[in-house]
């Protein structure tokens, strides 16, 4: 239930409450003038009540329909107002409902942010170098950002060529973080967030993805014959940063 549904439910039953606390107060005024009026003037000929038998049953019968009816409207009014409070009761509540909804959303995508960078902080890449001299290998381990920048001066150094297992396997793990980031931008399409909030996660994964990704990748398009997973990363780069544009300029509009 909106804010104006609310508002309009909640002056619907203050009307009716002032409507049925007039109509109360005329109605006791009535039964309470009514006899004295009636019992003393004659308004219309053959109205005249003024000698009409026992007092009590006189005041009875003059007041007994119109309180019935009074009691009747007022029901009527205590139904319709109750039926109200029920309907704003339900929309409060299914409100509610919303919110919670929208909190774990908000929180799985905070979660997927964070695991994001968490993946890119152990992304890993091993560099092996065999000697020639004593035809020993030394392995030299990198993380995060570091590991990125050797992995990508290695690739230039073969001009596009895996030359090694862990090379491959340190493509396929980039792939996967894009494909996270991908994921992020879909559950950024979820209508129960407001645009505003969806700004400021867009605003949060644009900069992350620019600084840490896209600012070192970018300079594998200059590769003239890349191998397949690599082409493969590159496609899946251009795709995700086709996505984020796209987001943003939905946002400006």
């Amino acid at each position: 239930m909106t804010k104006a549904e609310l508002h309009t439910k909640t002056e619907k039953i203050a009307q009716q409450s002032r409507l049925a606390y007039l109509l109360l107060i005329a109605g006791l005024l009535f039964v309470t003038l009514a006899p004295y009026l009636f019992t003393r003037f004659s308004w219309f000929r053959g109205m005249d009540f003024s000698n009409s038998g026992q007092i009590g049953d006189t005041i009875g019968g003059i007041t007994a329909p119109f309180i019935n009816l009074i009691a009747v409207v007022l029901i009527y009014f205590s139904f319709r107002q109750q039926l109200l409070s029920n309907e704003i009761q339900i929309g409060l509540i299914n409100n509610e409902k919303e919110e919670r909804i929208k909190a774990k959303e908000l929180e799985l995508i905070h979660l997927a942010y964070t695991d994001l960078k968490n993946y890119l902080d152990n992304f890993q890449y091993v560099f092996e170098k065999t000697s020639i001299k004593d035809m020993k290998t030394v392995e030299a381990v990198y993380i995060g950002e570091d590991a990125i920048y050797h992995l990508i001066k290695v690739i230039k150094q073969h001009k596009g060529r895996l030359a090694y297992r862990n090379q491959h396997n340190a493509i396929k793990s980039l792939v996967a973080i894009l494909q996270l980031v991908d994921t992020i931008i879909q559950k950024l399409d979820n209508p129960r967030l407001h645009k505003t909030e969806k700004h400021f996660l867009m605003n949060q994964l644009s900069t992350f993805f620019q600084i840490k990704l896209v600012n070192h990748l970018n300079t594998l398009f200059d590769m003239k014959d890349p191998d397949t997973e690599i082409i493969e990363l590159l496609a899946t780069l251009q795709a995700t940063s086709n996505k984020l544009s796209e987001k943003n300029e939905s946002f400006v509009r």
